[in-house]
């Protein structure tokens, strides 16, 4: 399914050359906008959280990469799992290390 999504975009990705850049811009900062209102969220008062939040959007912003951004989080959780924190990490992300 996924690879006939690959085919059809092959063939639709010239139409987007029709938008200008600026447009395409401001879209993509709006999104940005949007995905950094989460920080605001944040449990600041739980320094564990608030570092590997942070750590996290700042590396998706200087990389421009998610993946690496989302890497160098779970790259934090196993820094307190080897540092024998355990008992301050929540175990939703000592789980996504199995």
């Amino acid at each position: 399914m996924v690879g006939l999504f690959f085919l059809v975009i092959l063939f639709l990705s010239p139409l987007s050359y029709l938008v200008p850049s600026y447009a395409r811009a401001t879209a993509l900062m709006y999104v940005g906008l949007l995905m950094l209102s989460n920080v605001a969220q944040l449990d600041f008062n739980d320094f564990i959280d608030a570092v590997s939040g942070l750590l996290c959007a700042v590396f998706i912003v200087l990389t421009c990469n998610i993946v690496t951004g989302i890497a160098k989080r779970l790259n934090f959780d196993y820094t307190i799992l080897s540092a024998n924190k355990i008992s301050v990490a929540h175990p939703s992300p000592l789980f996504l290390h199995l």
